[in-house]
């Protein structure tokens, strides 16, 4: 894989992030301005909470990341769609997932206590949803190639 395929990789584990889905909730639920709303994403941000959703948003970046790097499927045009379609989709199931959580609070409701606990389950159903979705893109690519 390319230098471009490791870097938009890792930038998508550092960026995509809940930092990410409350600044986006700020612009859009609270109608503030770029400035306020990045304030008001930070606002209770520590270290620790970054690194506990980062062990786990880690997981399907690393797993991909290793498919990538062991498997032959990266000397092959499709391997090389198919990887970068699965590094776009989990980081966008990262922001959906992420923008989920927090909506209620946006929207005048609470978070629950138990929402913490949807943090590793975001990422376990990216790294499912990736692989079918790798699984399906490979099979078509077979089926066309046969054709």
């Amino acid at each position: 894989m390319s230098k471009n395929f490791w870097l938009v990789l890792l930038c998508f584990f550092i960026l995509v992030n809940e930092h990410l889905a409350k600044f986006t909730l700020s612009l859009q639920a609270n109608q503030l301005s770029p400035s306020q709303a990045l304030e008001d994403a930070f606002r209770y941000s520590s270290i620790g909470s970054y690194m506990f959703t980062a062990f786990w948003r880690a997981i399907p970046f690393l797993g991909l990341a290793a498919f990538a790097k062991f498997s032959s499927v990266r000397h092959y045009s499709f391997g090389r769609v198919s990887l970068w379609g699965c590094a776009v989709l989990i980081a966008c199931y990262h922001f959906w997932g992420y923008y989920q959580i927090w909506s209620p609070v946006f929207q005048g409701g609470k978070l629950s206590s138990t929402s913490s606990l949807a943090i590793p389950f975001v990422s376990l159903e990216a790294v499912v949803i990736s692989c079918c979705v790798f699984v399906a893109m490979f099979i078509f690519a077979k089926v066309k190639e046969g054709v």
